[in-house]
């Protein structure tokens, strides 16, 4: 079988052909017909979570779509392609189950903080789910990107807060943008709907957390849910459910 394949740390992938793994008693031998590349990827590529020699060579990958016998599938509706539904797998799995955290509904406005690889799918998720999204970046590139998606978008820094007010306010802060970057937000800021000063979900990986990115929702009547990932069961909503609405 082909494969991409880490034989040294933090060099390019190389494509190779490889055996045909051997399967147990307790094992299940898939076909991959797509695999998204997560963050969690690029590090262990890097060499970033152990640089072990030892595991070497090694095949990276767990956003992945396979062909499984029809008992122990997630079945796909006819609107997604394999390449389509693997990110979702993973990075949409996370911001869905965010979303649900936060109780998101229909016709409420939530902010993005941060349009890479989480904030992107978060878009297109949060409008299929029926709320008018405010994209809050510091990069041109990202802001085109939000927009393309159907975003309103904000610029990160101190007058975020100002600038979601004069929409109308937000009553989600989901967050995906590392705690080490400058944040959009600078202290209380009065972004948040006074009526609905809810929820900020926090999501990513223990490096993309962050309690302090969501002051805009701190209030008596705020919440910070969070999680690093979601549940396995919550995979049926965003793969057959609000995931009709990525292309």
């Amino acid at each position: 079988m082909r494969a991409a394949v880490v034989e040294e740390y933090g060099a390019p992938l190389a494509l190779r052909d490889v055996p045909t793994p051997d399967v147990g008693a307790d094992d299940v031998l898939v076909r991959v017909e797509a695999a998204g590349v997560c963050a969690t990827d690029l590090k262990v590529i890097a060499g970033g979570l152990g640089a072990d020699p030892g595991r070497l060579p090694l095949i990276p990958g767990h956003e992945i779509t396979v062909r499984v016998p029809s008992d122990h599938l997630l079945a796909l509706p006819p609107s997604l392609t394999f390449v389509d539904a693997a990110p979702l797998l993973c990075a949409g799995l996370t911001v869905y189950a965010g979303f649900k955290n936060a109780s998101l509904r229909k016709g409420q406005r939530v902010a993005i903080l941060g349009i890479g690889g989480l904030g992107h799918l978060a878009i297109p998720i949060a409008r299929a789910l029926g709320a008018d999204v405010a994209a809050v970046t510091t990069s041109d590139d990202k802001a085109a990107t939000a927009r393309r998606l159907g975003a309103s978008v904000v610029a990160g820094g101190a007058n975020t807060g100002e600038a979601l007010r004069a929409m109308g306010g937000v009553d989600v802060v989901l967050n995906t943008a590392p705690p080490r970057r400058e944040l959009p937000f600078e202290g209380r800021q009065p972004g948040a709907r006074p009526p609905a000063q809810k929820s900020g979900a926090l999501q990513g990986g223990p490096d993309a957390v962050s309690a302090g990115a969501v002051p805009p929702v701190r209030g008596p009547r705020s919440t910070q849910p969070g999680s690093t990932l979601g549940a396995g069961r919550a995979l049926v909503s965003p793969c057959s459910g609000p995931a009709r609405g990525i292309s």
